[in-house]
């Protein structure tokens, strides 16, 4: 199955994720804040990021370009969480490089959903 690093400052949101994953096969590095997700994926490989965009230190917006911007990642999908959702950070995601942006709370199923079709052979 796939790699896929979660960072979540939320440790129950991050427990969550990162059973529902296991649970279907896949490999799970967590990481707390946005500067660990980017010190940490070069040893992850991730095939799949999971980015909260609220986190300490760095934004996942900002942990979003920054990955987008080193070649072993620019194709790298990436799902987008917030509890918060209006159109302009809906925009502002996807414009930062994510492919798809879900609001907390969201059931594990509909993450699971959006995981799958990512990485689907296309």
């Amino acid at each position: 199955m796939a790699r896929i690093l979660i960072a979540e400052d939320q440790q129950d949101l991050r427990d969550m994720i990162s059973f529902a994953l296991r649970l279907e096969g896949h490999q799970v590095a967590v990481t707390m804040d946005g500067q660990e997700a980017l010190d940490k994926a070069e040893e992850a490989d991730p095939d799949l990021f999971i980015l909260d965009i609220h986190m300490p230190i760095i934004t996942g917006y900002e942990v979003c370009r920054q990955l987008k911007a080193r070649p072993q990642f620019y194709a790298t999908p990436i799902i987008m969480i917030s509890a918060k959702g209006n159109d302009d950070e809906i925009q502002a995601g996807l414009d930062a490089g994510a492919q798809i942006y879900i609001r907390k709370p969201f059931a594990p199923q509909a993450l699971m959903d959006h995981v799958n079709a990512l990485l689907s052979p296309a």
